[in-house]
């Protein structure tokens, strides 16, 4: 009887040794959705949420949309757009990323507010319309307030919008 149970308590203490391990706490890594179409790593991410979030800050809003402006942007991107425009678009962010370390010798995060604006102002004078860089930057302007002015709190609060097109009043009098 005593030979069961000590075969039962290695059994259960090799267990727990192979499954302690695996155990620990690690960081998961935030990961980022994945677009059929569009091929960005998590600092170009980043970098659309940011350049989002400078175009339309959104600080003073109370209620945040359940989709981030980033993700809702290279979603219409990569949905709405030919493959064609899905490359220009990459291309125009790569091309973004490189302007900015040619001119600031940093990335976009890295620069001065004031510096920011001056670049942005700069794209959107930009006259070459077939532009990848004038592409990627007028696209993300566009999804950006289409973002905004499709949300919930821009439609009930500055539009005076309701879910139905009227209210039914059943007994009213004549």
């Amino acid at each position: 009887m005593k030979r069961r149970q000590a075969l039962r308590n290695i059994v259960v203490v090799s267990a727990g040794v192979v499954i302690f391990p695996t155990c620990k706490p690690t960081e998961q890594p935030i990961s980022i959705p994945v677009f059929d179409n569009l091929s960005i790593d998590k600092t170009q991410f980043d970098l659309i949420d940011e350049l989002a979030n400078i175009l339309l800050p959104l600080k003073d809003v109370e209620a945040p949309n359940p989709e981030p402006t980033n993700e809702f942007i290279l979603n219409m991107v990569n949905d709405c757009h030919p493959i064609d425009d899905c490359e220009k678009y990459v291309e125009g962010l790569k091309e973004f990323n490189d302007t900015i370390q040619e001119n600031f010798n940093t990335t976009f995060t890295e620069i001065e507010p004031e510096k920011k604006l001056e670049f942005l102002e700069y794209l959107s004078e930009i006259k070459d319309e077939k532009a990848p860089l004038k592409f990627f930057f007028d696209t993300t302007l566009r999804y950006t307030k289409q973002h905004f002015t499709g949300s919930e709190y821009f439609l009930t609060n500055h539009l005076d919008w309701k879910f139905l097109p009227g209210e039914y009043k059943g007994c009213e009098p004549i």
